[in-house]
């Protein structure tokens, strides 16, 4: 139960980190970098 609430954690600051820097300028590298998040935390579910 605790590896699955430290996963849940560091997903949700990942996705507070995202949503924090997500600014005008920078749309496309945020979209890519939300894109690359959602396959890496899909591979961690996957295998974990």
């Amino acid at each position: 139960g605790r590896q699955i609430r430290q996963k849940s954690d560091i997903s949700f600051d990942f996705n507070k980190f995202l949503h924090s820097n997500s600014s005008g300028e920078q749309t496309i590298s945020s979209s890519l970098i939300k894109f690359a998040s959602i396959i890496i935390l899909f591979i961690i579910k996957t295998f974990y």
